[in-house]
């Protein structure tokens, strides 16, 4: 039978008009319950009108910030996440089950030392900030455990493709980027790419030039549209 635990809302961020960032904390005895790997998620539980509804988040915390969040979107229609949109407040408690899912990259410090890259994209301030966040610890995490990292966000300003950048990667990137460049989605000045005001609304089509998953394989993933 599942197990739920108690978790105290501790503070509630409205993100976007219609979606909010939940810090929630475990009992203290039960934190070690708790503790989640990149990629898991948070199952909530919560009674409407006498019908049992469940519904999943990601955890959104770095791990070592020793907190829980998740991001919530109001969804039309959605009981759940509009009582969380409208009416959770710091203070209440939620019912939650112990982190889970396994979709994650292993961050091992005794293998082999790989080379990461971090591409981002976003199209709102709001989440460029979280996404500098959850970069910055990603980056300190792997320092500390003996990994390579390049971050590369990709957004209105520019980012330098130089330095540490494979070169095979760059490679690989550029006869993808060529026709976002030709449309004047983006712009690239040497080593500097930047996404134009009028790419923005396609900052991950740019970001995902730099996608090793896009390779040519038997079996091909869907591009973004």
């Amino acid at each position: 039978m599942a197990r739920f635990y108690p978790l105290e809302v501790t503070d509630i961020r409205r993100e976007t008009r219609d979606s909010v960032v939940v810090t929630l904390a475990p009992p203290v005895e039960e934190r070690d319950a708790f503790h989640f790997i990149q990629g898991q998620y948070l199952t909530f539980r919560r009674k409407f009108d006498g019908e049992e509804l469940r519904r999943s988040y990601s955890i959104c915390a770095g791990r070592g910030e020793g907190l829980l969040r998740v991001g919530i979107k109001k969804v039309d229609g959605g009981c759940f996440s509009s009582w969380a949109n409208e009416a959770l407040e710091v203070g209440d408690t939620l019912e939650a089950m112990a982190p889970m899912g396994n979709f994650h990259a292993p961050l091992e410090p005794e293998a082999a030392r790989p080379h990461w890259m971090l591409m981002m994209a976003a199209m709102q301030l709001n989440q460029w900030q979280e996404a500098d966040v959850q970069a910055t610890w990603l980056i300190e995490r792997a320092y500390e455990d003996e990994y390579r990292l390049d971050a590369f966000l990709v957004r209105s300003g520019a980012v330098d493709l130089g330095g540490d950048l494979p070169e095979a990667i760059l490679q690989t990137a550029l006869p993808r980027l060529q026709p976002m460049l030709e449309r004047g989605l983006a712009d690239l000045d040497g080593e500097t790419l930047s996404v134009t005001p009028t790419g923005q609304p396609f900052a991950r089509m740019v970001a995902s030039a730099f996608d090793a998953y896009l390779n040519e394989t038997p079996g091909r993933h869907s591009l973004a549209v």
